[in-house]
């Protein structure tokens, strides 16, 4: 049987194909979206973005605002179309 995911497990997964360093605070925010669930990451969308923002600027990517949107509404539409 597949491992269930939830929208931060998918996130994490697409942001590790980019980059394999650990990053602070990651696997906290990861089981925060997925303890929260979907819904609650659409409404969140920002706060997540300012996540990874911060994440982004210490690994030195200099990303705009909203760069991650796509990924993180990516991870909620695979976590969604994979709920029990």
């Amino acid at each position: 049987m597949a491992e269930h995911l939830g929208p931060g497990g998918h996130l994490k997964r697409l942001i590790d194909w980019f980059d394999d360093k650990p990053c602070q605070g990651c696997e906290s925010h990861a089981a925060e979206m997925d303890r929260n669930g979907p819904a609650w990451c659409r409404e969140n969308i920002s706060l997540i973005d300012s996540w990874l923002h911060a994440g982004a600027w210490e690994r030195k990517w200099w990303v705009p605002r909203r760069f991650f949107y796509p990924l993180i509404l990516l991870a909620i539409s695979r976590a969604e179309a994979r709920q029990p």
